[in-house]
């Protein structure tokens, strides 16, 4: 669903009260594939496997897995970008 058709359906059933606090959100959320690529650079840079990723980010192999996956599959899910800065910054590059 695009932000626009989002907008207009939730002016359209919250008479615009709360507009701009969820178009904020929801755009938040569809923004965050660029913290998978920034993953990909690091993963490629430094050569990390899985396992040390999930070991500097205290997450679970199966969790930096998902991160992992392309966009679109099932599977997939974006890295919050608190794990991203903290990876950044275990790896000198922050």
């Amino acid at each position: 669903m695009s932000t626009t058709l989002f907008r207009r359906l939730l002016t359209f059933l919250s008479g615009g009260a709360v507009i701009e606090q969820c178009t904020s959100a929801y755009s938040r959320e569809f923004d965050m594939g660029k913290e998978n690529k920034r993953l990909l650079r690091l993963i490629k840079k430094h050569n990390l496997t899985s396992k040390e990723i999930a070991d500097l980010c205290r997450v679970t192999t199966g969790t930096v897995g998902k991160w992992r996956q392309a966009e679109g599959t099932v599977a997939h899910r974006n890295m919050p970008p608190g794990y991203l800065e903290l990876l950044e910054i275990k790896l000198g590059e922050k």
